[in-house]
């Protein structure tokens, strides 16, 4: 998918999973990949880096942060649209980098036009400009509404 572009639609439209969560590490996160090749091909690695240029991953060993390709490297990035708490790493990041804050995440129940229930979640950052969006789960409704405000 093409970043550059991105609309309200584009994003109401993305489902959870990876796709999503790396374009939410790059856009609201601020993460980048940094790669090291500057000495003999066995020593060079990728690595997910945040903002200030520190790893993404922590481990004792350093070592096992440093990947030997780009794809085990973006493995690396947290599940924003399928984990709360990381979904929660967001809000943080987007109260702190445009000016919106939490005001609300609720959940409506909404009926089908078969007669099931299905559960929608709302997440709702106040500021200016509002930002609003709903999705299945309350993780996938923050990442909307972040890269809403990403992108605005």
């Amino acid at each position: 998918m093409d970043t550059k572009t991105l609309t309200a639609a584009d994003i109401d439209a993305m489902e959870a999973g990876t796709e999503l969560d790396r374009i939410v590490a790059e856009k609201v996160m601020g993460y980048s990949m940094y790669h090291y090749d500057k000495d003999y091909k066995d020593a060079c690695y990728w690595m997910l880096i945040d903002s200030e240029g520190d790893s993404v991953e922590w481990k004792p060993n350093y070592r096992d942060i440093e990947h030997k390709t780009e794809a085990e490297a973006w493995a690396a990035c947290p599940k924003f649209s399928t984990d709360i708490a990381a979904a929660f790493e967001v809000l943080d990041k987007v109260s702190k980098n445009y000016r919106l804050w939490f005001a609300n995440l609720r959940m409506h129940g909404m009926e089908k036009e078969d007669g099931t229930q299905v559960e929608t979640w709302v997440a709702d950052l106040t500021g200016e400009p509002r930002k609003v969006a709903s999705a299945p789960t309350p993780a996938l409704a923050i990442c909307r509404a972040a890269l809403k405000a990403s992108i605005s």
